[in-house]
């Protein structure tokens, strides 16, 4: 199972929630690849966005498992269905209560 992670920047809850986690299942032998945020990367996210809403999203192709912080970008949100149109699960970390920060 080759598992991505996004984390959501590289402070404290990246580092707590997703790449410190991450770094140790990869040490084990877990198929990982962490994308740094803020990083260039061929793994990057890219839409395809039509009558403002987006139609289409890249994913790495080998995905089982997206693994996503703190999602508050709309076009984000609106690819994770076509994620799982194609069979790659996703996973969303959402540590704050973002309506209140």
């Amino acid at each position: 199972m080759k598992v991505y992670v996004y984390p959501a920047d590289i402070h404290g809850c990246g580092y707590y929630r997703l790449i410190w986690v991450s770094r140790v299942l990869a040490k084990a032998g877990h198929n990982i690849t962490i994308i740094m945020p803020g990083t260039k990367s061929p793994h990057e996210i890219q839409g395809k966005v039509l009558g403002g809403r987006t139609v289409a999203a890249s994913a790495p192709l080998d995905a089982d498992v997206m693994v996503f912080q703190r999602i508050t970008h709309r076009r984000l949100s609106e690819a994770i269905p076509l994620f799982r149109a194609r069979g790659i699960a996703v996973v969303m970390d959402m540590d704050d209560d973002l309506a209140h920060i």
